[in-house]
């Protein structure tokens, strides 16, 4: 099996990337060879039985010298990160090592620590269809340098455009098999098994295929030889030709078919033709000029004539050439000094394969005149539609393209919104005065599409944009409470230059895409140069997550808006595996108090706690459990009724009384909630909520619990489970006090992960029908908090 196409995940402690599976090899996807220890053997050991009785194959140590031992043994990952910050989301990383069981470990400092700074680890996925954006491909260092030079003409790898190569490696993918691609590696598939098999004979498959200069002295040594020189030749067998279609062309027309042929190719012409073989045959330059641009594997030969020419000139270059061909050809039981550049020709081959692949996927030159795209900065692109396959392109439009337009008094513009039959957003276009629309996305065209027009004078332009969006659909215009919103703006102090993103794979057909994901492209307005390398602009707490109308309308603005309450974010960064993308979970508020003044009258604060099913820590079985709602009750005198985060779960069911465990606040004596503290969990919901006051009492929300001699849960807490895990604090800053918890609901409990994937996905979309309905009460489904942040307010507003 050549396990090549693998779900990637990202360990920030370690530099791990984890691929799901037990013991097997991944194999490069450029030369198909191994990516870690091969077996070799003395020649006189061969025939050896190991411990269990079996000749294991194994390579000749006569053939396979020991600078050829460690180079295949580090290799690179090309990935696609689309949360990526920056404006390429595409990424290669540094040299690694693969340590068996689908693990590649990096050092320090790789790119890919950098690049894949979002990456929800945990065990991920290996082999998915080719539809998961957390894939990515094995690669040899040699090997990626190899094909460089086939795509771009030069060794420097900084020239290939990695999201060609990464959507290139993808669409190579086989359909049938698929970890494997479709790409004829030549000899190295009889090793890939799912370990790599030493076959003795096959040395060559796994020889370093770096141009190795000490190899001209060698080559020189053979080609300056006897059976080499020019000599004139007095065959005179014209009479014999019968007929020779080529005698009736010019020869302007010969060396034009010639140039598209391959070197064995015309040798073989030459043996058919006499009419070829004598307008060639000593025509030194023509094959001379064949080793110089059509033996590009062979760069020793090629350096041999440019170096060292003035040995060659009695030389003949078309038995050169024609011994370059049959020595350098990839062969099993090949061995001698060029066993490099016959597996350099082997994986050149394959890089052609690729280059088809390639070429077509390379976007077209870049507009000059347009100075944003080597100024402008981008950041995370953020989810504002749904989607349920993996996209992998990356669109960019420029509505800036360089500062006099911006400072242009005189340039009123037009913004238009185009949206297809469905009613979702599927292009932005700015528009001066008459010139052509600057497009982002696309104009639907099918019928029902429809599009918005909106005139602005010049001395305005875009600071942000705000999407409300939901699972359901959304009427143009509606901002009611039943929808999320999420905030995306200009960095402080930076101008919207323009937009990139990405559209979702429409399932009707007929019907234009929609927009699934939008980032923001980024300038410092008069700057003609773009900031240091690495700069990103960074993101607002409040743009990394959405909002909650119905909870939004309980401030006095939008939480991004408000210059009364701030937004402290929690676990935002440490949450992972939850059942929909942490970007449409809607983050909803309890609100303490609208008011530092009105906290002396909360008594109670309370959670809703529900089981996940029984675990065990070594011989002890315990339950754990997990917070679903929060509710704030009040003092009596106050006729103020509870609140709580939301009033039913995801599912419209209501949560039982019974399920709810309270903490007393002394809120008229003046006890506040000073400190709220998780044990953050990459690979599923948070463990624990823990309250803290300014009177130092605290409360465990959800703490697991011990089970009793009849397997049922008991009262008795039990920690070992979280012992000396980290827990995460939040609390206010320095003069401000927390007025209100903000919580957002995104891990499905339950039985959810017996689910079978189309179960899930029918769960995930509305309206429900009452057999969905009736399904999800049978799975004892439930909804469990993801994430937690604060609301705070100056201590003297």
């Amino acid at each position: 099996m050549n396990a090549l196409e693998t779900s990637s995940g990202f360990d920030q402690d370690s530099s791990i990337f984890s691929f799901a599976m037990g013991w097997f090899d991944v194999y490069c996807f450029i030369c198909g060879a191994a990516t870690r220890e091969v077996k070799v053997v003395p020649r006189q050991m061969k025939d050896v039985p190991n411990e269990f009785g079996r000749v294991e194959p194994a390579y000749d140590e006569d053939v396979i010298g020991d600078e050829d031992m460690e180079w295949f043994q580090k290799c690179r990952l090309i990935g696609f990160h689309p949360d990526a910050p920056g404006k390429s989301k595409y990424y290669v990383t540094d040299p690694g090592g693969y340590m068996g069981y689908g693990e590649f470990d990096f050092c320090e400092g790789s790119e890919s620590r950098s690049v894949v700074e979002d990456f929800d680890p945990g065990v991920l996925n290996f082999g998915e269809h080719g539809v998961d954006t957390n894939r990515v491909f094995p690669f040899h260092g040699p090997c990626y340098e190899l094909l460089a030079r086939v795509l771009t003409g030069t060794w420097d790898t900084k020239k290939v455009n990695k999201g060609a190569l990464f959507k290139a490696f993808g669409g190579l993918i086989s359909e049938e098999i698929f970890t494997c691609p479709n790409l004829d590696y030549g000899d190295a598939c009889k090793a890939q098994e799912q370990e790599w098999e030493s076959l003795p004979g096959y040395e060559y498959t796994i020889i370093n295929p770096e141009p190795r200069r000490l190899l001209v002295n060698d080559i020189i040594e053979v080609i300056k030889g006897e059976d080499f020189l020019d000599v004139p030749s007095d065959l005179a067998l014209g009479h014999k030709v019968v007929r020779d279609p080529f005698d009736s062309l010019p020869e302007a027309l010969i060396r034009d078919i010639l140039s598209y042929l391959d070197n064995q190719s015309i040798f073989n012409l030459c043996q058919e033709s006499r009419g070829v073989f004598a307008l060639f045959r000593h025509d030194r330059s023509f094959w001379e000029d064949r080793i110089r641009n059509y033996t590009p594997y062979f760069e020793e030969l090629v350096d041999a004539f440019t170096t060292r020419y003035d040995s060659l000139v009695t030389q003949d270059p078309r038995k050169i050439l024609s011994w370059a061909e049959n020595a350098s050809r990839p062969r099993v039981g090949i061995s001698g000094f060029l066993l490099p550049v016959a597996n350099r020709r082997r994986i050149w081959s394959v890089c052609e394969q690729i280059a088809r692949e390639y070429h077509p996927n390379c976007p077209s030159e870049p507009d000059t005149t347009c100075e944003m795209q080597k100024i402008a900065v981008g950041n995370k692109m953020h989810f504002v539609g749904c989607n349920g396959k993996s996209v992998f392109d990356v669109e960019q439009s420029y509505w800036i393209q360089t500062w006099d337009e911006y400072d242009d008094p005189y340039r009123p513009w037009t913004l238009k919104t185009f949206w297809n039959s469905d009613w979702d957003l599927t292009g932005i276009t700015v528009k001066f005065n008459q010139e052509e629309p600057r497009m982002f996305g696309r104009q639907g065209t099918e019928e029902g599409a429809w599009e918005t027009t909106k005139d602005l004078p010049c001395e305005i332009w875009i600071k942000g944009f705000i999407y409300f969006y939901d699972d359901t659909q959304v009427t143009y215009g509606q901002t009611d409470a039943s929808l999320m919103q999420r905030p995306l703006f200009a960095a402080e102090d930076m101008v919207i230059v323009g937009l990139q993103g990405q559209l979702g794979n429409q399932p009707k057909e007929g019907v234009t895409p929609w927009i699934l994901r939008l980032g923001l492209l980024q300038a410092y307005p008069g700057d003609d140069e773009k900031p240091d390398p690495g700069y990103f602009p960074d993101l607002r707490p409040t743009e990394e997550l959405s909002w909650s109308s119905e909870s939004l309308s309980l401030l006095d603005a939008p939480i991004w808006e408000s210059e009364t309450f701030k937004f402290v974010p929690g676990n935002v960064g440490h949450v992972g595996n939850t059942s929909i993308k942490i970007e449409h979970i809607p983050m909803r508020f309890l609100m303490l108090a609208n008011h530092p003044s009105e906290l002396k009258k909360v008594q109670r604060i309370s959670a809703c706690v529900r089981s996940k099913g029984s675990s065990q820590h070594g011989k002890q079985k315990y339950f754990e459990y997990t917070v679903t709602n929060l509710r704030a009750s009040f003092n009596e005198s106050e006729n103020q009724p509870a609140r709580t985060i939301r009033d039913v779960d995801d599912d419209g069911t209501p949560f039982p009384e019974q399920d709810w465990e309270d903490f007393e606040i002394d809120g008229p004596g003046g006890e506040i909630v000073e400190e709220i503290a998780v044990v953050p969990r990459y690979e599923s919901a948070p463990k624990l909520l823990e309250l803290r006051t300014n009177r130092n009492r605290t409360v465990a929300f959800a703490a697991d619990r011990l089970a009793g001699e009849d397997d049922m849960p008991t009262d008795t807490r039990f920690s070992e489970s979280v012992e000396g895990e980290r827990r995460l604090t939040i609390k206010a800053d320095d003069g401000d006090v927390i007025v209100g918890i903000v919580m957002g609901f995104g891990h499905r409990q339950g039985h959810w992960e017996r689910l079978l994937e189309p179960e899930r996905e029918m769960f995930q979309t509305r309206p429900w029908t009452y057999e969905v309905y009736q399904r999800w009460l049978e799975t004892y489904l439930f909804s469990s908090f993801s994430v937690v942040g604060v609301l705070t307010m100056s201590r003297d507003a």
